[in-house]
């Protein structure tokens, strides 16, 4: 068992660093075009990141504070980033957090909202974390090296990505094959 959600809502690396790594977290869950704004500081025009997801435009804001926040400065936060949407003419809102919130406080973040939200909160982050995709990045940001059972199955399902790979390499051949003997 990890401590990845512990170490996350005691998040000490800065803001950069927290905005690396969703910009990591975004590319294992399918976003396109990440583009990191200013993570070193200076403006950034309400964006911490751009990105596309099936051709829809996200503004991102990430927040990362070190220790878990009351709801309240939560909302106001969300609600900070949130205006970056409109600023800069987005279908839609992802909000990266390494805090907690509930079903019910998600919903009422999303309520008031007429745009796509999507919300990373704590809990999400650290099973994307947790799982094989995500082991080099929880690495790499957190310091949370893979156990022996987590590559064992790292290791698992690259064997079976290889027979894979190799099935539909075997079926490409055979095609080509049949296709060059019909014209000879």
């Amino acid at each position: 068992m990890t401590n990845t959600l512990p170490i996350l809502l005691t998040w000490d690396k800065g803001q950069a660093f927290a905005e690396r790594m969703s910009r990591q977290v975004l590319g294992l869950e399918g976003y396109t075009d990440i583009d990191p704004q200013s993570p070193m500081g200076g403006p950034d025009g309400l964006k911490d990141i751009i990105c596309s997801k099936v051709g829809k435009k996200f503004i991102v804001g990430c927040y990362f504070p070190s220790r878990q926040q009351k709801f309240s400065a939560i909302k106001t936060k969300f609600r900070s980033d949130f205006s970056g949407v409109i600023k800069n003419t987005a279908h839609g809102f992802i909000f990266i957090t390494n805090q907690r919130i509930t079903p019910a406080q998600r919903k009422e973040l999303s309520k008031t909202c007429n745009v796509k939200i999507i919300i990373f909160h704590g809990e999400r982050i650290a099973g994307i974390l947790d799982s094989p995709e995500g082991y080099s990045i929880r690495y790499e940001y957190l310091g949370i090296e893979p156990t022996t059972a987590e590559l064992m199955a790292l290791c698992l399902g690259a064997k079976k990505e290889r027979e894979e790979i190799k099935k539909t390499l075997t079926e490409i051949h055979t095609l080509i094959s049949k296709t060059c003997l019909k014209g000879i």
